[in-house]
């Protein structure tokens, strides 16, 4: 067989036979009829979908409300507050208030007010919300 050998020959035969059983169920599968259709239940789909699509949420509702804090009386000592007292500034939490302490019980006391940014999960963003409201001593 042209130049072939007999491994290539058998591949070649395999795929062909693969390739002719494909059409063979390909038109035999054409020929089945399909399932019968129920109009009502597509009906019932629509009118669930329909009654879905026309659900609009509540104003207010789904969104995340920020708590915000009121402007400060008096600043808050970032090398002596409790985590307690840095939880009063806008934005920091109780996560973020014990990461504070922690800091500085480790590294000791701040030097500069930008160096508060070294806690982690207290960026540019809340030093921002922050910086008026704290002081070293």
């Amino acid at each position: 067989m042209g130049g072939f050998s007999r491994l290539q020959t058998i591949s070649l035969a395999l795929l062909c036979g693969t390739f002719l059983i494909g059409l063979g169920y390909r038109e035999w599968d054409s020929r089945r009829p399909l399932p019968s259709i129920d109009r009502t239940e597509i009906q019932r789909f629509k009118a669930i979908a329909d009654s879905l699509n026309s659900i609009k949420p509540e104003p207010g509702r789904g969104k995340k409300k920020r708590r915000v804090k009121a402007k400060l009386d008096k600043k808050i000592s970032i090398n002596r507050a409790t985590a307690e007292e840095l939880m009063l500034l806008p934005g920091i939490g109780k996560t973020i208030a014990t990461r504070i302490v922690k800091y500085r019980h480790t590294n000791g006391p701040f030097t500069a007010l930008q160096h508060i940014q070294k806690v982690k999960g207290l960026g540019e963003k809340k030093f921002s919300l922050i910086k008026e409201n704290i002081i070293l001593d």
